[in-house]
């Protein structure tokens, strides 16, 4: 194990919780608070379209993630990570600015073009433990992971930067 396994881990973990949260969004299993958001013309925009963003900025956590992971003598599949990488990091900001009609769920698609007329939260009560579930998930086997394999300093980085990322998830996901 080197130096940057940690961070990978992380990464990894970042890259696979956001890509859970996208898909639960995605197929509408989540609504959170992305309908108000939608209706309030005083929203920022990054604030409303940041969901959109979930699925191609976690692939490219993960494309970063497996970089320290893989061994460095083969260049074919670094080049390929990295690129993946950044055109994911581009492709997600560009999403998050002004996101095309197939990356919006159906559901928010529908809703729209109704004019927010028919729509009701999905009847799925359960939709904070399933976010809370994914989170204790992805973030527990990291930490499991990098309890057993890490230096306790980069157990301290990570730390901090795990606590840090899941305060942004919750800052983010809390209602304005």
């Amino acid at each position: 194990m080197d130096k940057y396994t940690g961070a990978g881990l992380i990464s990894l973990a970042m890259g696979g919780l956001s890509l859970i949260l996208g898909v639960l969004f995605r197929t509408g299993l989540v609504h959170a608070d992305l309908a108000s958001l939608y209706r309030d013309p005083a929203a920022p925009v990054t604030q409303r379209n940041s969901v959109f963003g979930f699925i191609p900025l976690g692939l490219a956590f993960v494309a970063l993630g497996l970089l320290p992971l893989i061994a460095t003598s083969q260049w074919g599949l670094l080049l390929a990570l990295i690129t993946l990488a950044v055109s994911s990091l581009i492709f997600g900001f560009v999403v998050v600015l002004r996101p095309p009609w197939w990356m919006k769920p159906r559901w928010l698609r529908e809703a729209e073009a109704d004019g927010w007329r028919h729509y009701s939260r999905p009847p799925f009560p359960v939709t904070k433990a399933v976010v809370a579930t994914a989170i204790v998930l992805v973030l527990g086997s990291a930490m499991a992971f990098i309890l057993t394999h890490a230096t306790p300093l980069e157990l301290i980085g990570s730390l901090f930067i795990g606590l840090g990322a899941v305060m942004v998830l919750i800052l983010g996901m809390r209602r304005r």
